[in-house]
């Protein structure tokens, strides 16, 4: 028998290759996707993976941290401390089903503000389903001005701005991608607003990571207090301009368009816009030796008219639609809570705390509150001045029926003595979110199961 020849074996061994390559193909990646009838396979482990053709695995957005910051311009302006501050046992990798607690510690360092937002998720392949919206924690560092995502439903945390900016003082989110943040400059010691964009994300040089930076307009130095309405317009107060006098002044989120809205031979005022369109509260500062006055103050027309006046350590947190409002005041008992009501009527709430612990529902009928379980003769100025710490629990108060219920105590939760401040809702009001004033360390609580 005339045996084949080399051309003809040459040619049998490689296409006999060829099929077994393609069938170890098959059977690798396509024969468990069609098997499972679903875009994710076993990795051997009991758990299920994303269906991917990179099998040797794919790197995680996010993990790696650039060396340094820069602003908007290009210029350095602070070192990368490389420290997001979250314990190697509870930062989530992504991979693993995280354990979440009704009641949970978000950050590890100070904390200068936050913002909750849902946010869209899709797929990283054409094989992978889209994973559904998710609930967006998002924070900037007081130490260096980093921008971090944390999400209620995970332990997992990104960081997603490159620039740094250190000494924070306070970080006021427009909305999930606009902040006014006020820091201390090295160089000069004064107080900077720079009302900021997180610019779209990008490769850094020399790395893997990528990252956004924030881009924007200083507003001028040393303003006291800045508000911002539903608008996205903000409001700061103005003390240079006429030495000895006061002045707010109005604007748009990017600084331009500047106009003074009201002036005062005082220069004691605290501005809230917070919620309203053109309804600013203005209330001097408060202060248990002197008896405090509030205004209300139309930023289009710029008429201000009293509101409440007479009572020592007076502070007012008006309802969203400027209805009602929260008034705290020094009593007997310390500093007690009351609402007035849209006839006038002070109603008391039977809980001794300070306005500015509280926070309105949207159905301006609710109101979430911080009550300590103590406060001291010399509230609120020994508050305020860090000489006295509160240790506070959660209520709830119905203003129209003046009906209240205990929320949760961080005690009794975690076994932790929290002083609250800046409590804010998600805008579904499913999660309550607030900062420690020792540590400026930021919670969450679910409202919700």
């Amino acid at each position: 028998m005339k045996l084949p020849s080399r051309k003809t074996i040459t040619a049998i061994i490689f296409f006999g290759f060829f099929i077994i390559f393609f069938a170890a193909l098959f059977w690798y990646f396509v024969w468990p996707f069609l098997n499972s009838g679903s875009t994710e396979y076993d990795d051997g482990t009991g758990e299920r993976r994303p269906f991917s053709f990179f099998p040797f695995g794919r790197g995680l957005e996010g993990t790696e941290r650039p060396n340094e910051g820069v602003d908007g311009d290009g210029s350095e302006i602070g070192e990368d401390l490389n420290n997001n501050g979250i314990p190697d046992d509870q930062e989530g990798d992504g991979l693993t089903e995280d354990i979440i607690d009704r009641f949970r510690q978000v950050t590890f360092v100070p904390t200068a503000g936050a913002i909750l937002f849902r946010e869209e998720q899709t797929g990283v392949s054409i094989f992978e389903q889209d994973e559904g919206p998710r609930t967006v924690i998002r924070y900037m560092e007081s130490e260096t001005g980093h921008v971090y995502d944390a999400f209620a439903e995970s332990l997992a945390i990104n960081r997603i701005s490159n620039t740094t900016i250190p000494r924070i003082q306070e970080a006021l989110w427009i909305d999930f991608d606009s902040v006014v943040v006020r820091y201390n400059d090295q160089a000069t010691d004064r107080l900077k607003t720079f009302s900021a964009n997180l610019s779209a994300r990008e490769a850094v040089a020399g790395s893997q990571a990528s990252g956004s930076r924030l881009t924007g307009t200083f507003l001028p130095d040393d303003i006291e207090y800045v508000s911002i309405n539903s608008r996205q317009e903000l409001i700061y107060t103005d003390n240079d301009t006429i030495p000895g006098s006061f002045s707010l002044i109005k604007t748009d989120s990017y600084g331009q368009d500047r106009s003074a809205i009201y002036a005062s031979p005082l220069t004691e005022w605290k501005p809230d816009w917070a919620g309203r369109t053109n309804q600013v509260t203005l209330t001097q500062y408060p202060s248990a030796v002197s008896y405090g006055l509030t205004l209300l103050l139309n930023s289009d027309t710029q008429a201000a008219l009293p509101y409440l006046s007479g009572r020592r350590g007076l502070d007012v947190l008006m309802s969203p639609d400027g209805k009602k409002s929260l008034v705290s005041y020094k009593t007997d008992l310390g500093v007690s809570l009351f609402v007035k009501q849209v006839n006038g009527r002070l109603d008391y709430t039977g809980y001794e705390t300070y306005a500015e612990k509280c926070v309105w529902s949207s159905d301006n009928i609710l109101v979430y509150c911080a009550v300590p379980e103590f406060i001291g003769n010399n509230a609120p100025d020994d508050w305020y001045q860090g000489l006295e710490i509160h240790v506070d629990d959660f209520v709830r108060i119905n203003t129209t029926d003046m009906t209240s219920r205990d929320v949760f105590s961080p005690f009794t939760e975690k076994q932790e003595f929290l002083d609250a401040v800046d409590i804010k809702l998600s805008a579904d009001e499913k999660y309550l979110y607030f900062r420690d004033r020792i540590n400026q360390y930021l919670w969450l609580y679910i409202l919700e199961l």
